[in-house]
This record gives C-alpha cells, sequence and structure tokens, in this order.
C-alpha cells in the first residue's frame, strides 16, 4: 500500500515537473510555433491521440499555456523548497523539451532526498521510449524506500 501512494507522488511530480518546467525556460516560441505547425497539419496529433483521450486539449492546454504572455512570468520553483518526501527525478537524456537544469534546480532547492535518473538515448517520454529502464528506477527508488521504511530504528 505505501508502495503505491509512493508511485502516485511520483506520477504527481512527473507532471509538475513536466508542466511546470521549474521556471527554467528553454522552450522558444520557434519552437513552440513549430510545434503547433506538427500538430495542425503534421502527424502529431495521431501520435498523441494514442496516450491522450482528448489530444486537441492535450496539445492545446500546454501549447497555448507557453505562448501566453503571462506564462513567462510563472515560476514553480518555490514549490520545491517545500518538498518533504523523497522524489526521484527522471528526465531523457536527449529530452527535446526539458534540460538538466531543470533536474539541478529540483535536487538544489529540493528539503527532501533527489534521486536523479537520466536515461540515456531517451526523449521527452521515459515510460515510452524506455520503459523498461523507467520502470526499472522507479522500482530501486520504491524498493529502497519501502526497505528504509520497514528499518528498525532504535532511539536512544
Amino acid at each position: 500500500m505505501q508502495a503505491c501512494a509512493l508511485a502516485r507522488d511520483i506520477l504527481l511530480l512527473q507532471e509538475l515537473r513536466i508542466d511546470s518546467q521549474t521556471g527554467v525556460r528553454i522552450l522558444t516560441e520557434p519552437t513552440l510555433q513549430a510545434a503547433m505547425a506538427a500538430f495542425e497539419a503534421g502527424d502529431l496529433k495521431a501520435k498523441m491521440a494514442k496516450y491522450h483521450r482528448d489530444p486537441e486539449a492535450t496539445f492545446r492546454g500546454w501549447n497555448d499555456a507557453w505562448l501566453d504572455p503571462g506564462f513567462k512570468a510563472w515560476n514553480v520553483a518555490d514549490v520545491i523548497d517545500y518538498f518533504r518526501i523523497p522524489v526521484l527525478a527522471i528526465q531523457g537524456a536527449d529530452d527535446q523539451y526539458g534540460t538538466r537544469a531543470q533536474i539541478d534546480e529540483v535536487a538544489n532547492r529540493s528539503y527532501a532526498p533527489v534521486d536523479v535518473e537520466i536515461i540515456p538515448d531517451c526523449r521527452h517520454s521515459p515510460f515510452i521510449d524506455r520503459p523498461a529502464a523507467t520502470l526499472a528506477a522507479i522500482t530501486e527508488f520504491v524498493l529502497r524506500l519501502n526497505r528504509i521504511e520497514a528499518a528498525e530504528v532504535e532511539i536512544a
């Protein structure tokens, strides 16, 4: 049961990291415009439909938010200061939307322990590009936390 709750927290953190980008601005307007063109005229919409019930809403929620002028001032980095659970930060080494600086921001700011797993030969979606490596990293992390949780601590 604890492992399930922990896995949920890991997934929530993954969503936070992906969506917020911790204030590190790496997506430029031309990149976002290119993504929009690929969605509208290319096969990106069909590819997203394999993983999202509503690819239109999913894409617009992401792309339109990043292109909104008010988004440039938004930063979630201060929230990281309040993390009080162990964190597993997973990123593909070739992530086209994120940088190592984002992972470093989490590791440097978090009060809680942070494990970092950079998966080689992997882009933005480690669970799609390298599912076995992603699952292995999560499994190792959860099992280690379960061992720590199960350990008896003597209080003097």
